[in-house]
């Protein structure tokens, strides 16, 4: 629809132009006149006088007056004017000024933020409020994701016909460019109508988005650490939070965000260690995400970084119950790599040493079975590569118990969980006569002898040496020779026992048959049998 001083001015317009049109040249009453405005004047001879044809000093052409009848072609609702003379070279000419009810055009503008981009104020003047009208409503959008986070904000009355509203960049989601359209709102109207019709005004303005630059530094190989750092970054609104999403090309599924710690030198930092990725080395990737406090999130570009292990080591547990753990040895370069392991709880009484096998180049792997050792509880594992010693490891695993230690435990709540009691009760023990070709089979031997309560001397070493172990000393079922009391050398099984360095000898079969102390003797002690040809089983 076109305003009322737009129609006004073109009839206006219109009227000069038909006006213009009856002094053009080629009418009858005007020829004369025609001819004097193309050119000059011609001459007219009559009889033997030449004169020449004059227009009229006042005929006032050009200016909208009628050569015929001499009046003045007025517009409408002016009022008349006095014809100008008009030369050869003027042009016809119209002012056309507009009536103190003419309508101003709306105008829509947005303030620029005085609190570091949090708001901005939406100013719109200049609109014809329809009757009734709570006055517009502004429709806001970023740029960067089409209108998913389109919010509605109502103008609020101001003097003079403005309208204003605050828009809260938090409520919206990214930085760049944003839209601003006004609309008048039917009662009952939904948003999507609203949205169907052209808006009343509409402009645009910019957040600024946050900058930055990421990198990888610090790399530990030996210790399967890294730190992530953020410089260099600005936020016109100030920095909320800075995280960074963090993974590895060798598993990129298992991703991880950190957040980052601001330093007094303005960086952020975070710190990173290959255990929370499942142990994998390889190409890093990281990718730095800035919120600034004005709610709009920033993602930066992603960079990678190689991260090499150089002698690391770790334990994983190899199966549910947490009785056997997989060592693994990564960036050695060695002939041979070995584990030395024990439980925590009584020195190294159960130490067990094992032999890796290189699996990859410069990788290594071992497994520890607790059935080798005593206790539940932590762990240590030391690494040695050709005899150097390279780190070691701790990790926490279950003490899986074998049947003849269940009874062993049994046996020591009965008996009392002294070294002593457990000793006397093995040397209580009935003598029988158990196959030989089963002497070095210490839990077969330990299960006869505490299902049966008898035996002979290896059921007796056998039984006394799991209660000895369950009790936390380091002890060792031994098996080799002593004189036969006809002559000769007989198998025999014993104990022995390392305190401070030093071996004792433990014989409950001794004691049972000389009925002398067989407890803590040691080798060559007078009295004693003269063991030979022996090695431990465990």
């Amino acid at each position: 629809m076109l305003s009322r001083s737009i129609k006004k001015k073109l009839v206006c317009l219109i009227v000069f132009i038909m006006t213009a049109g009856v002094m053009l040249p080629g009418t009858t009453a005007g020829a004369g006149a025609a001819q004097a405005y193309a050119g000059e004047p011609e001459a007219v001879q009559s009889g033997d006088t030449q004169q020449e044809n004059e227009f009229p000093a006042d005929t006032g052409y050009g200016e909208g007056q009628d050569e015929q009848d001499g009046t003045v072609c007025d517009l409408p609702g002016d009022e008349p004017e006095a014809a100008s003379e008009q030369t050869e070279d003027d042009q016809p000419a119209v002012t056309l000024q507009e009536d103190a009810g003419d309508e101003a055009v709306p105008e829509l503008t947005v303030d620029p933020s005085t609190d570091g981009e949090k708001t901005f104020t939406v100013r719109a003047a200049g609109l014809a409020v329809p009757e009734g009208s709570a006055g517009p409503v502004f429709a806001v959008w970023s740029d960067k994701s089409g209108q998913d986070d389109l919010k509605w904000y109502q103008g609020e009355a101001g003097e003079d016909g403005l309208y204003t509203a605050a828009v809260t960049v938090s409520e919206h989601k990214g930085a760049g460019l944003y839209h601003v359209s006004a609309y008048f709102r039917e009662e009952g109207e939904k948003d999507e109508d609203v949205l169907a019709r052209d808006p009343v005004a509409e402009t645009t303005f910019k957040v600024t988005a946050a900058s930055g630059k990421t990198s990888i530094v610090s790399v530990n190989g030996k210790k399967g650490t890294f730190a992530v750092k953020g410089s260099g970054i600005t936020a016109p609104s100030g920095v909320k939070t800075v995280k960074f999403r963090i993974w590895c090309t060798a598993n990129p599924d298992l991703k991880k965000t950190y957040t980052a710690e601001k330093r007094s030198d303005g960086t952020y930092r975070a710190s990173v260690n290959v255990k929370k990725f499942k142990h994998y080395f390889g190409t890093y990737k990281v990718q730095m995400k800035i919120t600034m406090k004005n709610g709009i999130a920033c993602t930066m570009s992603t960079v990678s970084k190689a991260v090499k292990a150089d002698g690391y080591i770790f334990a994983v547990r190899a199966n549910k119950s947490r009785t056997r753990y997989r060592i693994r040895i990564l960036g050695v370069r060695a002939s041979s790599v070995t584990v030395n392991a024990w439980s925590k709880k009584n020195g190294q009484n159960d130490i067990r040493t094992y032999k890796a096998k290189q699996y990859k180049t410069g990788c290594w792997r071992c497994y520890v079975n607790t059935k080798y050792h005593v206790y539940t509880g932590t762990y240590l594992a030391y690494v040695y590569a050709d005899g150097k010693k390279k780190g070691g490891v701790s990790f926490s695993a279950v003490k899986a118990l074998s049947k003849a230690e269940k009874q062993a435990e049994a046996r020591l709540d009965k008996t009392g969980r002294t070294l002593v009691k457990a000793f006397r009760w093995s040397v209580s023990m009935p003598y029988r006569s158990v196959n030989t070709g089963i002497i070095r089979n210490c839990d077969a031997m330990a299960t006869y002898g505490f299902t049966n309560h008898c035996g002979n001397c290896g059921v007796m070493a056998a039984t006394f040496y799991h209660m000895a172990r369950r009790l936390g000393y380091r002890a060792h079922y031994v098996t080799g020779y002593v004189p036969l009391a006809g002559g000769g050398m007989g198998p025999h099984a014993w104990v022995e026992i390392v305190e401070d360095g030093r071996v004792w000898v433990y014989d409950p079969d001794f004691q049972h048959e000389t009925g002398r102390n067989g407890f803590r003797i040691y080798y060559g002690c007078g009295g004693t049998w003269r063991y030979s040809a022996y090695s431990r089983v465990n």
